[in-house]
């Protein structure tokens, strides 16, 4: 990489936190869910998140495609052996205004991820419910917050978006915002 360049790269979509906890198999059949397949929060499942948190060793982790590719392109280039005045790597969504939204940053952040994040005050940030027992898991998303990303915060952010040399747009995160 040349003295002067610049690796930029903005990834929009979904952010959301995975509440990671061991759980005993019959939390499987008391919520109606399945190892190894994810079945979307619904009023029969939702109290799975309650549990995890009880537990004492609860995990909390960035979740959902775009903040996985963020971490991994990180990783993969190297953006840390890169001066930071040569490097900018940002995440754009939306969250809720909770605890949820400034552990994501906070993640963000160990990687030296820029958070752009639009918050709506009265959702939550999005979460994945992830009960794990033995080697299986079972996953449980609960997509609040990141589905009201507005056309107005894109287009007051356009000169931050425009600024990076690539984009990166996640798959679900189109075909919940926008008519293709």
């Amino acid at each position: 990489m040349a003295s002067k360049e610049i690796f930029s790269l903005i990834a929009i979509g979904n952010p959301i936190v995975d509440i990671t906890a061991q759980i005993p198999k019959e939390t499987v059949e008391k919520y109606k869910l399945a190892w190894g397949a994810t079945v979307f929060a619904n009023d029969e499942n939702i109290g799975i998140f309650n549990e995890l948190e009880k537990s004492d060793k609860v995990s909390y982790s960035p979740g959902g495609s775009v903040q996985n590719s963020l971490r991994v392109c990180s990783w993969a280039l190297q953006m840390g052996k890169i001066p930071k005045e040569r490097r900018k790597l940002t995440m754009l969504g939306t969250t809720g205004d909770d605890k949820y939204r400034q552990i994501i940053i906070d993640s963000l952040n160990d990687i030296e991820v820029k958070a752009l994040f639009n918050v709506v005050k009265d959702l939550s940030t999005s979460r994945c419910a992830v009960g794990v027992y033995q080697k299986e898991r079972s996953l449980v998303p609960h997509i609040q917050a990141s589905n009201l990303l507005t056309q107005e915060f894109v287009n007051k952010n356009m000169v931050e978006i425009m600024s990076h040399d690539a984009i990166l747009i996640e798959g679900y995160f189109l075909v919940e915002q926008f008519e293709i």
